[in-house]
């Protein structure tokens, strides 16, 4: 696999170039203005110096008096001639510059090792008719450049490195929380405990949110494998039983010992605890499809009073065996867009939940009314009751309260109504109060799928069915 860079010195690279890349643009810009502004200042200075060498020269009988005249002025030398270009002063001058005298002329001429700036100007004072020659050596302001030049050469790489060295110390204080956060990673993937989370700031910053996120990542996986290991254990427990029964009946059934009617008792035993068991995977087999949006529903107008009224007499004699009463509160001819098999399933399950955990001599109300928009069904019984504590855990799977109590009950009833309900785009709700009743509440939209998925081809959203 090709080896790459990592985000640090990726980071680093791009800022040492760029800041390589600044340094020079800078440096070639100063250095340009520098000569420039060198290069005027000199040639300002040569013009003004000859022009008042100009208005200074004055000649007595014919002869140049050089007394009022600076010959040597800012580094600039003024020589003057004769009208014929003979030099009239200073006398005795070293410098020696062969080039033909031209008026407003400015130009540079080589006398190695030097380079001159030169200014002629030809003026005439009463009558007389003279040369004025300013010349300036450029050495001067080459070597200011030469300097700056070195001094460039010089502090540029040390600016460098020290941008360069700034860069990383940044770039890997701005990173060291991304191997900190590696880190915690690696030891949350490397081991089995997932209440590990990597460790969080108030800084606000984008690293903080990653955390913040990464985190809430980890409580929902968390979660959701904490109930994948209940619902395992909750599942395990309850097939163990009809299986030990089944086995043990079994075996009884083949010892030579049993007679027809032992075998018979057995059978009736082995198919009862098969009906359990064939029970509790469908009804898990319903949930998994809706958990993984495989569920199709099919909707239609239905009648949900003639619904509730056909749970109810069906349901009679349960209660009765229960010594329990069914009390039937239904509005006639409510009608809704549903599913006809899963609202029987819904209204079955709501009452034999009431039936189950009610007492003997107790009373099972439903009732159906309509509202704006929908409907509302309600079961309350006169049973134990639910604990505030456990109001939120009935929705869970295999959850019961109490399992000595249970009667048979597998704790997939209600998990299934919730889904039932959100399906169909409904709430479900419930108040208990302990050893007085618990009332569940179920609100019904008269066109749930109005401005939602196609009926049709409806499917378990794949957040249904995750809280049960």
């Amino acid at each position: 696999m090709k080896h790459r860079l990592s985000i640090k010195a990726r980071v680093t690279l791009w800022y040492a170039i760029f800041l390589a890349f600044l340094l020079a643009a800078i440096l070639a810009v100063l250095l340009s203005v520098t000569e420039q502004n060198s290069s005027q200042q000199l040639r300002d200075s040569l013009l003004n110096t000859v022009s008042d060498a100009v208005r200074d020269v004055r000649f007595d009988h014919d002869r140049l008096d050089s007394s009022r005249v600076d010959f040597y002025r800012g580094g600039v030398s003024i020589f003057i001639y004769d009208g014929h270009g003979r030099l009239l002063a200073p006398e005795g001058s070293g410098i020696q510059i062969d080039s033909v005298l031209e008026d407003q002329a400015v130009k540079i001429v080589d006398v190695p090792p030097e380079r001159w700036l030169i200014h002629d100007v030809y003026a005439e004072w009463d009558g007389e008719a003279f040369w004025v020659r300013g010349i300036v050596s450029l050495s001067a302001s080459q070597g200011t450049l030469s300097h700056l030049i070195r001094i460039a050469v010089i502090g540029a790489p040390v600016i460098l490195l020290l941008g360069i060295a700034g860069g990383w110390l940044i770039t890997r204080r701005a990173f060291l929380p991304v191997s900190k956060m590696t880190a915690a990673v690696n030891r949350i993937s490397s081991g089995s405990d997932l209440s590990l989370r990597l460790p969080e700031d108030e800084s606000g910053d984008e690293l903080a949110q990653l955390r913040r996120t990464f985190n809430a990542m980890l409580e929902r996986l968390q979660s959701s494998f904490s109930r994948e290991r209940q619902f395992t254990s909750d599942v395990s427990h309850e097939l163990r039983t009809p299986v030990a029964v089944i086995l043990s009946q079994c075996e009884f059934a083949l010892s030579p010992d049993a007679d027809c009617d032992d075998r018979q008792e057995s059978l009736e035993a082995i198919h009862r605890q098969a009906s359990r068991m064939s029970g509790i995977i469908a009804q898990l087999l319903m949930l998994s499809r809706a958990d993984n949006g495989k569920f199709t529903l099919h909707p239609e107008r239905i009648n949900f009073s003639e619904i509730c009224e056909m749970a109810a007499l069906e349901l009679e004699g349960s209660a009765a065996e229960a010594d329990v009463t069914l009390h039937m509160e239904l509005t006639p001819d409510v009608f809704l867009n549903g599913d006809e098999t899963l609202m029987v399933r819904l209204v079955t399950n709501l009452l034999t939940n009431a039936i189950r955990y009610n007492r003997p001599g107790g009373r099972v109300t439903i009732r159906l009314s309509p509202e704006e928009g929908g409907c509302l069904l309600a079961v309350s019984d006169t049973g134990i009751g639910i604990h505030p504590d456990n109001l939120d855990k009935i929705w869970n799977r295999f959850f019961r309260a109490d399992p000595s109590r249970s009667s048979g009950g597998t704790g997939l009833g209600l998990p299934i109504v919730q889904w039932i309900v959100r399906e169909h785009g409904g709430t479900i709700s419930v108040q208990s109060v302990p050893n007085v009743g618990t009332n569940f509440e179920v609100h019904l939209k008269t066109d749930p799928f109005s401005g939602q998925k196609n009926p049709e081809t409806s499917a378990a959203d794949p957040e249904s069915g995750k809280n049960f």
